[in-house]
């Protein structure tokens, strides 16, 4: 029985290193998920991943991609240290979709944040 307590515990703290619960951001109704920072916008998944292609290029990130379709989208790029930077779009309804947003292999929050207000910014205002 010691031992399924020890390691119960051992996986509830790895749990709570890696975010599995979600954390709450500044930004209401925002979450960081283990690195995605995670939210609602009111856009279709194609006009997201356009203003998430055009916003990453003006934010001079490197090799910006995305592709898109009604259902879902996905915008890549990279910084100059190499780093993946990946922005994951879901419909979630008609025009409203679940965008997470992911910089680096265990996620910056910070730049993460800053592409979230660009891409709200771009797409017209600020959707929390």
């Amino acid at each position: 029985m010691k031992r399924c307590s020890v390691t119960l515990a051992m996986l509830l703290s790895v749990m709570g290193l890696l975010g599995v619960g979600g954390c709450q951001t500044g930004d209401l109704g925002t979450t960081n998920v283990a690195g995605d920072i995670t939210t609602m916008i009111d856009a279709s998944p194609e006009q997201i991943a356009s203003a998430g292609e055009r916003v990453l290029t003006e934010m001079s990130f490197l090799d910006v991609s995305g592709v898109s379709t009604s259902i879902d989208g996905r915008v890549r790029a990279k910084t100059a240290h190499d780093q993946a930077v990946t922005i994951k779009i879901k419909s979630q309804g008609k025009n409203i979709s679940k965008v997470a947003i992911r910089v680096g292999a265990l996620g910056d929050e910070a730049t993460s944040m800053r592409i979230l207000e660009e891409l709200r910014a771009a797409l017209g205002g600020d959707d929390s």
